[in-house]
C-alpha cells in the first residue's frame, strides 16, 4: 500500500476472459463441492456446472461425466446437424455434395446417401460419377472400408493413414501437410457430439493409442474437452475415454441452458393462470393451479409485519423453512443466482416440463400475451430467441408454444416474426395452434384492427399463411390481411 501511495506501483483495471488464477480457484472450489454434494439433485446440479466457462469446465470433466451436464436430446439434435442428417441439414446436387465431403471428410456410399437429397435411386451413383470425372473427388479405402473423399484430403490421407490414391490426382493436392493425423481428427470432432476415442480409432482405422496422443495435444491447446466415461474403470486402456470439441461445446450447453429456460418460463405461465391445458396432477398430489403456497404466505405474514426488508432479512425465514422440510434450497434456474428457494412441487413439476416428452408437439399449449400483460414474463421467454433490442415494446403482442417465443407481431400490426423451426408434417396444426392463440389475444383489445403485410420480411401472402390466416379470422385485402377486432 505504501507503494501505490508513494506512486511506485498503480493499480490497472483490467477485463479477462477467464477468471484470475485466484478467483478460479475460488469458483471451482465452490461449484465443485456443489457438483458433487450427495444429496444435490441432477437438475440443479446440471445448471450450476454449465454456468461455467469452458476452461474451467475442462478441470472439471476430467472428475465427473459430460451426460450429467447437457440434455441428451440437445446433443442427439446437434449431433445430427453436424453431420447433416438432419432433414433441414440435408444437401443438395453436385455441388452440395462436393461441401459435404469437403466438410466431414472421407464418407461411404451409404453415408453420402443419407445427407445428400435424392429422388431418384441412382442419384447419388450420378452425383459422384460427375465428380470423379471431373477430379474434385478420389475413391479411397479407409478403416478396411471403400470411400469417398475431397480430393484436397489427398496429402492428408496419404501422410496421415498410408492411404494409397489412385493416379491422376493434381500435383497442387500431394503437397505434404503439417500434422496430418491431427488435422483429420481435428476435423472429426468439429463435425461430432461427444465421441469416445475408439470411435474415432475405429473411423479412420488407426490404433487407440496413437489417437489418444493425438487429442491430448489438442486437449492441450485448448481446442478439446475430456470427460470420463461412466464404466471405464482402472485398467482401460483409453479406448473409453471421452472427448468434445470445445465450440460443440459451446453450443450444446446453450441449447441444455435454453431447454431449462424454456422449462421455467412453462412454469411460471402455468402459476400465473395463462395456460390452462396443464397436463392432470397425479393422484393424492394437488393439480399444479392450486398447489399450496406456503412459502408465499409465510413471506407476506413476516412483510406485513414492517415496512421495506432487505433481502438478507428474509433468509433465517427461509432457512428455517428448509430445514422444516416446507421447502428445498438449490440453483434450479440459471442466471438467478446461487441461493433459490421453491416447494417441492414446484421443482417437480419444472423438472417435467423440461423432460423431453413434456414439450408440446403440433403446436399445443400456445398463449398470446400482449405487453403490459405479463410483460416481465414475457421479456424472460422473449430474451433468449428474440434478436430484437425492443423485446415488447407496448402494443406488441408474443404467442408463446410451448414455453418458447413462436410468434412476434410488431405494435403497429404490419409486421409478424416467427421464432420456432418446424417441418412440412406438422406445419398446418403449428400455424393453426399459434395463430389462434395470436387472435384470442387481440380479442381481448376490443376495437384494434390493422393490417397484416409481411411475415419475416416475406409479403404475407407467399407460403401457407394465407390461409391459415383466413381460418383465424383475417380478410384478404391488397395489401395484405386485415384484423377488424
Amino acid at each position: 500500500m505504501q507503494r501505490l501511495h508513494d506512486g511506485a506501483m498503480r493499480l490497472v483495471e483490467a477485463t479477462t476472459d477467464v477468471p484470475s488464477p485466484f478467483a478460479a480457484n475460488l469458483l471451482l472450489g465452490y461449484v465443485a463441492e456443489f457438483m458433487y454434494q450427495g444429496d444435490a439433485p441432477q437438475a440443479e446440479r446440471r445448471a450450476s456446472v454449465l454456468s461455467l466457462d469452458s476452461g474451467l469446465l475442462s478441470e472439471l470433466l476430467e472428475q465427473g461425466e459430460l451426460g450429467e451436464l447437457l440434455d441428451p436430446q440437445v446433443v442427439a439434435q446437434v449431433g445430427e446437424g453436424l453431420q447433416h442428417t438432419a432433414p433441414e441439414r440435408r444437401v443438395k446436387g453436385v455441388e452440395g455434395l462436393a461441401d459435404v465431403l469437403r466438410e466431414l471428410g472421407p464418407l461411404s456410399h451409404a453415408e453420402i446417401a443419407a445427407r445428400l437429397v435424392h429422388e431418384k435411386a441412382d442419384e447419388v451413383d450420378v452425383a459422384l460419377t460427375q465428380l470423379a470425372a471431373a477430379r474434385r473427388i478420389i475413391p479411397v479405402t479407409l478403416g478396411a472400408k471403400p470411400r469417398w473423399a475431397s480430393v484436397e484430403d489427398a496429402a492428408r490421407l496419404r501422410d496421415g493413414l498410408g492411404v494409397a490414391l489412385p493416379p491422376g490426382v493434381p500435383a497442387a493436392f500431394l503437397q505434404a501437410v503439417d500434422a496430418p493425423v491431427r488435422d483429420l481428427l481435428s476435423r472429426y470432432a468439429r463435425t461430432h457430439g461427444p465421441f469416445t476415442s475408439a470411435q474415432a480409432a475405429a473411423h479412420f482405422g488407426l490404433g487407440v493409442a496413437i489417437v489418444n496422443e493425438q487429442l491430448v495435444q489438442l486437449r492441450d491447446r485448448g481446442r478439446l474437452l475430456p470427460c470420463n466415461v461412466a464404466g471405464a474403470g482402472e485398467g482401460d486402456t483409453g479406448s473409453r475415454r471421452e472427448w468434445v470439441w470445445d465450440e460443440v461445446f459451446r453450443r450444446l450447453r446453450a441449447r441444455s441452458l435454453q431447454a431449462a429456460r424454456a422449462a421455467f418460463g412453462r412454469l411460471m405461465l402455468e402459476r400465473q393462470g395463462v395456460v390452462t391445458d396443464a397436463a392432470p396432477a397425479p393422484a393424492g398430489r394437488a393439480s399444479n393451479a392450486s398447489v399450496s403456497a406456503s412459502l408465499h404466505l409465510a413471506l407476506l405474514d413476516v412483510l406485513a409485519d414492517g415496512g421495506a426488508y432487505f433481502v438478507r432479512q428474509l433468509t433465517p425465514l427461509l432457512r428455517r423453512m428448509e430445514d422444516a422440510g416446507r421447502i428445498l434450497r438449490g440453483r434450479f434456474v440459471n442466471g438467478m443466482g446461487a441461493a433459490q428457494f421453491a416447494e417441492q412441487d414446484s421443482i417437480e413439476r419444472l423438472r417435467e416440463l423440461a423432460a423431453p416428452a413434456s414439450t408440446p408437439s403440433g403446436g399445443g399449449g400456445a398463449i398470446g400475451l400482449r405487453s403490459g400483460q405479463s410483460v416481465r414474463l414475457a421479456a424472460l421467454l422473449a430474451s433468449a430467441s428474440l434478436r430484437h433490442p425492443a423485446v415488447a415494446p407496448r402494443g406488441a403482442m408474443v404467442v408463446i408454444c410451448g414455453g418458447k417465443l413462436a410468434l412476434y407481431l410488431a405494435p403497429s400490426g404490419r409486421q409478424l416474426l416467427t421464432f420456432l423451426a418446424f417441418d412440412e408434417a406438422n406445419i398446418a396444426g403449428w400455424l393453426a395452434a399459434s395463430l389462434r392463440a395470436l387472435t384470442t389475444g387481440l380479442r381481448r383489445e376490443k376495437g384494434r384492427g390493422f393490417t397484416l403485410e409481411t411475415v419475416d420480411g416475406r409479403p404475407v401472402g407467399a407460403g401457407p399463411w394465407g390461409e391459415a390466416l383466413s381460418n383465424a379470422g383475417f380478410s384478404r385485402v391488397p395489401k395484405g390481411y386485415a384484423w377488424y377486432g
